[in-house]
């Protein structure tokens, strides 16, 4: 039997990396909310709760973006999905994004608003330590050598993907995923190559990342800092990320 399309808004949470937020807003009951965990006691009075096995186990930040990539899989296809970090609390039904999102594209994100280039999301990973030196800096050299002009792009934010299940939109995700898995654990940084390995053209939704009239971001209690980068919660802070800056800062811009 032929499952019906229908729209999706989904999310998810491992490791206990931090509260699970309710929706807040009037749903369509049209509109399907789920939230993939590997936490058997995790318990929602909003959300759909979907039991998984951690896929990277240790890294929860990894096992999420398994679904955050690849989630469409356990949805019919034809679906309009939305995905959205535990941190993001929508305004209005999932539904309502997604019709205007994709009014003229399958996949559409935010830009970046605070970063100018993917050159510059480079620059300030390494500065707050959001994975390994070494792996920024190969997937930074690697982009450079053959994605020279994505590097000049203007980023794209992670935090919302609205995307209809076509085979061209799940090749855009399986590339991405396959970025992500060589390359560091930032996701955002290989969006823009992506686009262009799987020749999918992204729509951009010029808006706020914080707020707009669909979401507010971030939104999170309970949040175990020191899972997501490596000077959150350690002391001097400032100190750390300049420190960065001026041991590893120049390798993003220099000539060679």
């Amino acid at each position: 039997m032929t499952i019906p399309a229908r729209d999706v808004v989904f999310t998810a949470l491992f490791g206990n990396y931090e509260s699970l937020n309710e929706i807040s807003i009037v749903k369509n009951p049209k509109t399907k909310y789920v939230c993939f965990t590997d936490d058997p006691s995790l318990k929602s009075e909003t959300w759909e709760i979907k039991l998984v096995e951690s896929f990277v186990p240790g890294s929860p930040s990894r096992s999420s973006r398994e679904i955050k990539m690849l989630g469409y899989k356990y949805f019919p296809k034809g679906s309009r999905s939305l995905y959205i970090d535990n941190t993001v609390k929508l305004k209005v039904d999932g539904s309502l994004v997604l019709d205007a999102w994709l009014s003229n594209t399958d996949i559409a994100f935010m830009r970046h608003y605070s970063r100018k280039t993917v050159r510059g999301e480079f620059f300030t990973c390494s500065a707050y330590g959001l994975d390994d030196q070494e792996k920024i800096l190969k997937q930074f050299i690697y982009y450079r050598k053959h994605f020279s002009s994505v590097l000049k792009e203007r980023p794209h934010w992670g935090g919302m993907i609205a995307r209809v299940n076509t085979p061209k939109t799940d090749e855009f995700m399986e590339i991405w995923k396959e970025q992500f898995n060589t390359f560091a654990k930032r996701d955002q940084l290989s969006i823009n190559v992506s686009s262009v390995i799987s020749g999918v053209q992204i729509g951009t939704i010029n808006a706020e990342n914080d707020s707009s009239e669909w979401h507010e971001w971030p939104v999170h209690s309970n949040r175990k800092t020191e899972m997501r980068d490596t000077t959150s919660t350690r002391r001097f802070r400032k100190l750390r990320v300049i420190y960065n800056i001026l041991r590893y800062g120049f390798r993003f811009y220099s000539p060679w």
